[in-house]
């Protein structure tokens, strides 16, 4: 899987998953699956702060804190230093 060479490109897209995008039964209790989205999966990744969400696509998920929605919460700062730099600009 190629993600590193995507990361710091202008042209990335970014897609949040909600709960629609999860699949749901005794045996997927909210696992988000890359393929409902219609992407790539090689250069697709999930942040998310539950692991229950990777099993499905172990290889493409990334663990971040619990996201707390404070003034103090930067999980997502720290993954990408270059989106940050632009944030403050």
């Amino acid at each position: 899987m190629k993600y590193a060479p995507v990361l710091g490109k202008d042209h990335v897209n970014w897609y949040l998953l909600t709960f629609s995008h999860t699949l749901n039964s005794s045996n997927f209790k909210m696992m988000k699956y890359l393929t409902i989205l219609g992407r790539d999966p090689d250069s697709t990744i999930i942040i998310d702060d539950k692991v229950r969400s990777f099993p499905l696509n172990p290889r493409a998920g990334i663990k971040i804190p619990s996201i707390t929605c404070r003034a103090n919460d930067d999980a997502l700062l720290q993954l990408s230093p270059s989106y940050s730099t632009r944030q403050q600009n």
